[in-house]
């Protein structure tokens, strides 16, 4: 599903070293809000918020806490 540009509300990645939990929401009719959480199996976390305009294709914003 992910690979046909449909991403689900809410889900989990797993990676070999660890797993990115993401949410997402819609800011405007053309413009959603994801959510990424890090979490490495060493500890480390990370926080990821990007905003995907749906029309033009393209990232809007992207900031990140560590």
């Amino acid at each position: 599903m992910m690979g046909e540009g449909l991403l689900p509300a809410s889900g989990i990645m797993n990676y070999e070293l660890g797993d990115v939990a993401f949410q997402k929401q819609s800011i405007s009719g053309s413009v959603e809000e994801v959510t990424f959480n890090l979490k490495l199996d060493s500890g480390e976390k990370a926080l990821g918020i990007g905003q995907y305009d749906k029309v033009t294709g393209a990232m809007v914003r992207w900031k990140e806490k560590n």
